[in-house]
């Protein structure tokens, strides 16, 4: 090598590097707000905290391969091993959020469990209105895990119909036969 291939090469080193910690340095200040005003990870609500991850990220401009290696950065340290897991595991944001979902959604705050979904079912005289009901219904029906959806999605009119007072059961045939309520068969 020359001196000016060598000159040349360090240089283009020295940018790496410089680019390198300019993009940790970007990361800095939107990881310690993110921290400061919600804490760390820590399996815990996870859809929330990625909201607000993700909302802080969006708001300073962050690019999302960015976004992607500062997650590890806000973990607990009793889950900062499985986080980086499943950073390895994920090309994209959109595929680590899945992933992250999949692996700690299940014990969000804003899920609801199956027992309490049937809980709620059973429990009788609701005393609202078939359409008020409708509407309560396909909000908890929607904060169940992705596997409970599936599997009551096949009685999710019959469950719908548990719901309701038998004295607004007339309703309940009128929202069923409309594309706002559950089938339209």
């Amino acid at each position: 090598m020359r001196g000016s291939e060598i000159a040349e090469a360090m240089a283009s080193a020295v940018d790496r590097i410089v680019s390198a910690r300019e993009g940790t340095c970007a990361l800095n200040r939107p990881i310690e707000a993110i921290v400061s005003a919600i804490g760390r990870f820590s399996w815990k609500d996870a859809t929330s905290y990625l909201e607000a991850y993700q909302a802080e990220m969006v708001m300073r401009d962050i690019p999302k391969d960015k976004r992607l290696d500062g997650f590890p950065r806000v973990a607990t340290p009793g889950i900062h091993a499985e986080v980086l897991e499943v950073r390895a595991e994920s090309r994209t944001w959109e595929e680590f959020e899945g992933r992250l979902l999949e692996k700690y959604g299940v014990d969000d705050v804003l899920r609801l469990s199956k027992w309490d979904f049937m809980e709620w079912v059973e429990t009788p005289e609701k005393g609202r209105n078939a359409s008020v009901l409708l509407r309560e219904f396909e909000e908890r029906f929607a904060r169940l895990s992705a596997l409970d959806r599936t599997v009551l999605d096949m009685s999710r009119v019959l469950l719908f119909v548990k719901v309701v007072d038998v004295r607004d059961r007339e309703q309940v045939d009128l929202l069923l036969q409309t594309d706002d309520g559950l089938t339209t068969d």
